[in-house]
């Protein structure tokens, strides 16, 4: 047996190693066809997952230019929450009876804490952050502070349009 590695460099960096086998023992050469097929399902899974990073990423990057630092709690729950959202926006029809309790399971916090610090969060935007950034994206100028539900699904749609 023979084995073949390559490599194929993704547009966020990231690397994909593909290992080819070549045996010796087969009776018939493979058709090739049927290994493009399986290098394209390979890289359809591969970009997925680069999907999902990307995605992470430019949710981090929005809330960091917000003025929501990754040092907050809130941060990392605000991330996870617009991430379910952009996934699977039947999260917001019960924000605090099923987004706030997964996230406090997946993160071992209590529902009431997670609410808590996506508040604080959302505050420091609203405080000394860039509100600013937030009226251009949701295309609003609230004097207000947003509720937690609404800074959420707003900035989910934003992602899930862009």
């Amino acid at each position: 047996m023979q084995n073949e590695n390559l490599q194929l460099v993704l547009s966020d960096d990231t690397i994909l190693q593909i290992s080819v086998i070549h045996s010796k023992n087969h009776t018939s050469v493979p058709d090739s066809t049927s290994h493009v097929i399986h290098i394209n399902q390979l890289l359809n899974q591969a970009a997925s997952s680069t999907a999902h990073l990307d995605l992470s990423s430019r949710i981090s990057k929005l809330l960091k230019q917000l003025g929501i630092t990754p040092n907050l709690k809130g941060y990392l729950y605000l991330r996870q929450a617009i991430e379910l959202g952009v996934k699977d926006p039947s999260v917001f029809d019960g924000i605090t009876k099923r987004l706030y309790p997964y996230i406090a399971e997946k993160n071992h916090a209590t529902p009431t804490s997670v609410e808590r610090t996506i508040r604080h969060a959302i505050d420091s935007v609203w405080s000394k952050g860039n509100k600013e950034l937030f009226w251009s994206i949701t295309q609003t100028c609230m004097l207000e502070r947003p509720t937690n539900s609404q800074f959420i699904i707003q900035l989910a749609e934003y992602f899930s349009e862009n």
